[in-house]
């Protein structure tokens, strides 16, 4: 599967997930932290060691533009809402949040967190009843973990009312810890980032025109903009990674041409995406943040290019046109990567990169 530019996949795990989305107006996404967690938030079981977070309104479900979507690409990469079914045993429509972490972008083990309409028990028994197994109290200082006889399932733990922690035993520990204040929680620059970004979700985009500009903005050559449904945009998935590299392919994968290097994305300090729908509409926002602006600027113009070679390969005219809907520009020491379009081109946009 091919990652888009800033390490957003535009697939279904993107989608839906992370993967790879934007919040329009992130420029002023920063290392100066935004609030603190609180306690009803999940990320407050986020550890200082996680260098990749996703959450989602689980609303998502309930949208026709999302739906849409993934109708028309039934891909084979499993989406976030799958995920939430199998990992727990809870029907998606009975989740409200979710929240996932890991250590590295894109790695396999990662800890889901899920805010639901459910007693300790009830998710206990979902627990078991999705892995056909029985899961036993294990011991712990903090809140309770369930684990199960059989090794390949996954760990449930609780410490607040209708928050649950889904994954490796150690880590679901892990997770209540930092909860209760015993482990060191989220940390800057991941958390500013995560916590700007998670501001802006529950809110409208705009649309961006690739143009040049003053006091340090600037746009990618050739790049384009698409037409956005303003309010009727719903930001429905935030996520942030200390770790923009680990999105993309190494340079010596099949993914990347001969001599070149996407090393640059290395110097990035944090990136951040969200995925918006509404009204049919579909909007997919990245933001690279560069340590200063002559990085930034190194990253739009190679960002840019990398834009150039996919419009050179695609020969199918409605791929041509998606693309040409992908804006790159630089504010400062901020680099956006910005995406509007309706289902069925976002849909067709996703499958043609997913054969590359």
């Amino acid at each position: 599967m091919t990652d888009a530019p800033g390490g957003v996949r535009l697939d279904r795990r993107t989608v839906l997930a992370s993967g790879a989305a934007l919040a329009v107006g992130l420029a002023g996404c920063n290392e100066e932290g935004g609030d603190r967690a609180e306690p009803d938030d999940l990320s407050s079981y986020v550890p200082a060691s996680a260098g990749a977070v996703v959450h989602a309104d689980m609303a998502l479900t309930e949208s026709r533009a999302t739906r849409d979507l993934l109708a028309a690409h039934a891909g084979d990469d499993e989406d976030l809402v799958a995920e939430v079914e199998r990992e727990t045993g809870v029907d998606p429509e009975d989740v409200d949040e979710v929240l996932v972490f890991s250590q590295e972008p894109g790695a396999e083990r990662k800890t889901l967190v899920v805010a639901a309409d459910l007693d300790e028990s009830e998710a206990r028994s979902a627990a078991e009843e999705r892995r056909d197994a029985d899961y036993e109290e294990v011991d712990h200082d903090n809140g309770t973990v369930y684990s199960a006889d059989d090794p390949e399932a996954p760990s449930v733990g609780t410490i607040a009312e209708g928050q649950y922690v889904v994954g490796d035993e150690a880590d679901v520990k892990t997770a209540l810890d930092v909860f209760a204040g015993d482990e060191d929680g989220l940390q800057d620059p991941l958390e500013g980032a995560f916590q700007n970004v998670r501001a802006e979700q529950g809110g409208g985009g705009s649309g961006t025109e690739g143009q040049s500009g003053e006091n340090g903005t600037d746009s990618g050559n050739e790049t384009g903009g698409g037409e956005t449904g303003g309010d009727a945009l719903q930001q429905y998935v935030a996520s942030a990674t200390d770790r923009p590299r680990g999105y993309l392919p190494d340079d010596d994968s099949e993914q990347v041409p001969a001599g070149v290097s996407l090393d640059l994305y290395e110097e990035l300090e944090t990136a951040t995406a969200t995925y918006a729908a509404g009204a049919g509409e579909v909007a997919i926002d990245v933001d690279l943040q560069a340590p200063d602006e002559d990085t930034a600027g190194s990253v739009r113009d190679f960002t840019g290019t990398i834009l150039a070679v996919l419009r050179s390969t695609a020969e199918d005219q409605a791929v041509l046109e998606e693309l040409a809907r992908v804006a790159v520009e630089r504010d400062g020491s901020v680099v956006t990567v910005d995406y509007r379009s309706d289902a069925e081109g976002t849909a067709t946009l996703a499958g043609w990169l997913g054969q590359m």
